[in-house]
């Protein structure tokens, strides 16, 4: 796992163990621009180069296009949006026919793979996540990538 990766990883499960570990939705709510600024302290910059995780999730949406969520720690994902309507100004759907869709066609869910991206920018989480509530966000956060490469490990 890239050393990004790891502190990503860490800032991320420590802003969960504050969350879970809080005495009242005060602190619960202080958790997350705290993990923000860990998460922005972490990454640098939004692009991520040779990232591990695992599939839990490939499909397609009604259009074709591609929709995958990795895993890179337990309840810790990166993924697309899995709908056009949500994903019309992110742009993180994978395009049919692009080098990133046909390489993931063979690739199956539980499968481990290296991939590289860009992560979307946000001002209350550093980087985009896409949960309706604060506890999903804190909890088990799914932040949005536009994938470059995706191959099996």
């Amino acid at each position: 796992m890239p050393e990004d990766e790891k502190k990503f990883v860490t800032a991320v499960v420590e802003g969960r163990n504050q969350f879970k570990a809080a005495t009242n939705e005060m602190r619960q709510g202080a958790s997350r621009p705290a993990r923000a600024a860990a998460i922005c302290a972490a990454l640098p910059s939004p692009k991520v180069t040779g990232w591990v995780g695992t599939i839990y999730d490939l499909s397609t949406n009604s259009d074709g296009f591609g929709v995958i969520e990795i895993e890179i720690a337990e309840d810790v994902r990166v993924k697309t949006w899995n709908n056009s309507f949500s994903d019309v100004f992110d742009k993180t759907l994978i395009q049919p026919g692009t080098t990133v869709y046909n390489s993931i066609l063979d690739l199956a869910e539980g499968e481990r793979v290296r991939f590289d991206g860009t992560f979307l920018r946000s001002d209350s989480d550093c980087i985009r996540e896409s949960s309706l509530t604060l506890r999903g966000s804190m909890t088990d956060p799914e932040f949005l990538m536009r994938f470059s490469r995706i191959g099996s490990l």
